[in-house]
């Protein structure tokens, strides 16, 4: 099953960034942002599954670093997203890989901006991360 995914995700690969090139050709207007987004929505859909199936099949090892937790998530979130507020409570060291770190920083935000509602704050206390948003929530 996992095999399978794998070889799905990565077939895709190739017509999704042939949409994304495609799109890209497409007159100015709202309808062209439509379909760029939701050709770059399937594009980080397919990298994800890639990236699980990675880590499923341990062919891919993490690259760990010591870094400052809340310092490292300042960073990225400002690039990420400068409308969102950080705030670092408590630094710490941790020992992670800052590109899968960075990965889900930018999944997190990225569910905090479509299912939540402004503003989203993220919070550092020593080695928990927390996002926030104003969202209704989960019944």
């Amino acid at each position: 099953e996992r095999r399978v995914t794998a070889d799905i995700a990565h077939e895709l690969r190739t017509p999704v960034t042939g949409l994304l090139t495609a799109a890209e050709l497409l007159p100015p207007g709202r309808p062209t942002e439509l379909v760029r987004d939701r050709a770059q929505a399937m594009r980080t859909l397919v990298e994800d599954v890639l990236e699980v199936a990675r880590l499923d099949s341990a062919s891919e090892r993490a690259e760990l670093q010591e870094l400052p937790l809340g310092e490292f998530v300042s960073r990225r979130i400002g690039l990420l997203d400068p409308d969102v507020t950080v705030q670092v409570v408590h630094e710490s060291w941790v020992s992670t890989d800052p590109r899968r770190l960075e990965r889900i920083l930018g999944n997190l935000l990225g569910n905090a901006a479509k299912h939540g509602s402004t503003p989203v704050e993220v919070t550092v206390e020593g080695r928990v991360v927390r996002v926030r948003d104003h969202g209704p929530g989960f019944p």
